[in-house]
């Protein structure tokens, strides 16, 4: 692949990124892993009967979020929002308030 092409795949990239209202992020670590997959599926279920796509809200699961004892952990950005000890039955409100303020229990 030629530089350029590089290029243009990196701006488009970014474009798409930058065009997302939010990216809820599910720790898929090892002490996080046992249910990292449930956690994704119940947030993208959420996200998909809050009206939110893909293309607005992106979910995907990453590595280590630090923490590992108070686990599973879930990150939403831009808001910079950390959720510690996430059960599939919060997935509905933590999209609800993807922009703020965070969900307490």
């Amino acid at each position: 692949m030629m530089m350029r092409e590089l290029k243009a795949l990196s701006a488009e990239h970014k474009e798409r990124e930058s065009a997302r209202e939010a990216c809820i992020n599910v720790c898929g670590a090892a002490g996080c892993q046992s249910h990292s997959d449930e956690l994704k599926a119940a947030l993208m279920h959420a996200a998909s009967a809050q009206g939110y796509g893909p293309d607005t809200c992106a979910v995907r699961k990453v590595g280590c979020l630090g923490l590992c004892g108070a686990a599973p952990l879930v990150s939403v950005e831009p808001a910079g929002l950390l959720y510690q000890k996430v059960r599939v039955e919060d997935a509905s409100d933590i999209v609800a308030n993807l922009e703020g303020p965070g969900v307490e229990r």
